[in-house]
């Protein structure tokens, strides 16, 4: 009999229902089929994967059927898995707290299986908490500020700890770090990292590596001299100065018959939600990048309509970061440090120029301003070139920012169609990994589209940009003006924001820039910005009188309410233009066409003296008073 029939044989006369390639586990107690039944590589015999957690030698002898009758034809002695090294996990105080067992030859035709056990040699190990390989010593290491190596494996570890070395390793090989595993290390001096000499080595390294680097300790990565990991450098005769430095552009070696990892392992990895329960709950509180719009870490788009100064914004964005000041002086920096900024629209010293002034409208002196741990590039980075994002990474590693902010979308896209969302969210995806690798959170400003279509978040142009962020922040102007004499910019902004974990909010900016002298490029730029309140809607409780006034009228009306004497046009026209909500004066005829209305409503009304001209005053109580 077939090992196939055997198994489904023992499965039906135990109740187990068997939908093809599928069954109920008879290990466990199994509402919907959970345990796969595979062919093994070899092809003699089947292979059995209980998908909530069973061993297969628990399934065979639910079975009631031995781990031989898994094979077609009998499986030679030296052929048995067994096991050949146990690793013992403990917790900072010794206790154990499951045994990690290696089995050669493996499962399935592998060279070896690992298997993890809890203290009560039982394989259901979920739920149990993860730790570092032989974790006392490293805390002690740590504790100590001395060295601690991080290998792939177990066996590479213990190899390293009997040369007089402290070495530890993760659960579960290449691919399984977490930032838990980087707490254990805070007070080291040193990590080194020993990368094995594969490509899974390579990813395992780097992401240890830049875990570690983002927890504020020291790291390097070496690699064996001869062979494919540690252990083989050591059999070899080598010692620890004999390990080379790590160099990402030299090719690995082809793998040989007596490697014992395949060339390639995949990146998806699977992980049951009691470990992920466990893994997230012992990390610190997430932090806010800004309070409460963009969450430290998370990725997104702001889109701005022409002149609404979208420059300025991730400027300011920029030094409140560095300097850990409210962003547009209202959202606090709740993960302050370094930034990193491409700019592809400016010079060098008009970026310059603007930072300081912005420093500056902050508290801050330009020596200060100058001091901010502001990384800049006067180049948008082609996210489609793979030598570009080369150097993007080599320079996060290096300036490891806090935030990285790219300016403008356009010029980094590269001609990509911002309408194909696949396309555009494979490109900012690219991106997007390098900056999440490192920990740090992305910012990438976007224009409007040209068509007028769509309102707020959705005027931003193409599709995959606004469906590829975490966060978006629309930037609208609601009217604009230039003072004639001082050459002072005035912008009224409506900014939107919304995100997966954030409210949606809006507010309404008012930012003011000039040059202190207009004529001289050199000359300080003069920034500043200020929360005003929104307009005003009708609403049930809104006066019978008031009901359909248009704003200009209504600016009008308050101005005269609050003024407390009467008021010529020309009057009425200074207080509009000094009011500091930015909206600047009404031409003379919008405002005597304003004061018509008001008195057709009795709102309002002239108290010249024959001979003199117009002086308007409010005859009306007063309204909310922030129509102005």
């Amino acid at each position: 009999m077939r090992a196939r029939d055997r198994v489904l044989d023992a499965l039906s006369s135990r109740g187990c229902n068997v939908r093809g390639k599928s069954a109920q586990c008879p290990a466990h107690e199994d509402r919907a089929p959970s345990l796969s039944i595979g062919r093994r590589k070899d092809g003699n015999g089947v292979v059995l994967n209980c998908h909530a957690g069973c061993a297969p030698e628990d399934v065979v002898q639910a079975l009631g059927l031995t781990m031989q009758d898994l094979f077609d034809e009998p499986m030679a002695k030296r052929e048995r898995p067994q096991v050949v090294a146990e690793y013992p996990y403990v917790d900072e105080h010794g206790q154990l707290l499951l045994t990690v067992k290696r089995l050669e030859p493996g499962y399935d035709g592998q060279r070896k299986t690992f298997r993890q056990f809890a203290p009560n040699g039982k394989p259901k190990v979920s739920g149990i908490r993860r730790v570092l390989y032989r974790l006392p010593q490293v805390l002690a290491e740590a504790e100590a500020g001395g060295t601690v190596f991080v290998t792939e494996g177990e066996k590479d570890a213990d190899n390293l700890a009997a040369q007089g070395a402290t070495a530890t390793c993760n659960i579960g090989g290449a691919g399984k770090w977490n930032d838990t595993y980087t707490s254990a290390l805070r007070g080291a001096g040193e990590v080194v990292v020993i990368r094995d000499r594969d490509e899974p080595g390579r990813r395992h390294a780097e992401q240890v590596a830049a875990s570690v680097r983002a927890a504020g300790i020291r790291v390097r990565i070496l690699e064996p001299a001869k062979g494919k990991d540690i252990s083989d450098h050591l059999a070899a005769g080598l010692g620890f100065d004999d390990l080379l430095p790590y160099d990402e552009h030299q090719e690995d070696p082809e793998p040989g018959p007596d490697d014992e990892e395949p060339a390639h392992q995949p990146d998806l990895v699977f992980r049951p939600l009691a470990e992920v329960a466990a893994d997230v709950d012992s990390r610190p509180p997430r932090p806010w990048l800004f309070k409460p719009v963009i969450v430290s870490g998370d990725y997104g788009v702001m889109s701005a309509e022409d002149k609404a100064g979208k420059t300025w914004a991730i400027l300011d964005a920029a030094v409140s970061c560095a300097a850990g000041l409210e962003w547009l002086g209202m959202f606090e920096a709740g993960d302050p440090g370094p930034v990193m900024v491409f700019l592809g629209e400016g010079s060098d010293a008009k970026m310059l120029r603007r930072t300081r002034g912005v420093a500056i409208s902050k508290g801050l002196t330009r020596e200060q301003a100058d001091a901010l741990p502001i990384v800049m590039c006067f180049r948008a980075p082609q996210l489609s070139d793979q030598q570009h994002r080369h150097l993007v990474r080599r320079a996060i590693e290096q300036y490891r920012p806090k935030l990285v902010i790219i300016d403008p979308l356009y010029l980094a896209a590269g001609g990509a169609n911002g309408a194909d969302l696949y396309g555009m969210g494979a490109l900012l995806g690219s991106i997007q990994h390098i900056v999440q690798s490192y920990g740090a959170s992305l910012l990438i400003s976007h224009h409007w589209n040209k068509t007028g279509e769509g309102t707020g978040h959705h005027r931003s142009s193409g599709v995959g940009p606004g469906a590829w962020g975490r966060f978006l922040i629309s930037v609208g102007v609601l009217n604009s003006r230039t003072d004639p004499e001082t050459q002072e910019t005035t912008v009224r902004l409506k900014w939107m924001f919304k995100g997966d974990e954030i409210p949606e909010t809006e507010t309404t900016i008012v930012r003011r820039v000039r040059a202190e002298n207009p004529e001289d490029l050199s000359s300080p730029m003069h920034y500043s910005i200020q929360q005003v309140e929104d307009e005003p809607t009708e609403d049930d409780q809104t006066p019978p009188e008031l009901i359909g006034l248009r704003p200009s009228q209504k600016r009008v009306l308050d101005v005269l309410q609050t003024a407390g004497h009467p008021l010529s046009v020309k009057g009425i026209g200074d207080r509009l233009a000094e009011h500091p909500d930015g909206r600047g004066p009404l031409k003379p005829r919008t405002i005597q066409l304003a004061l018509q209305e008001l008195a057709t409503r009795n709102l309002a009304a002239d108290t010249a003296l024959p001979g003199t001209g117009p002086l308007w005053i409010a005859t009306a109580p007063e309204t909310t008073g922030n129509a102005a």
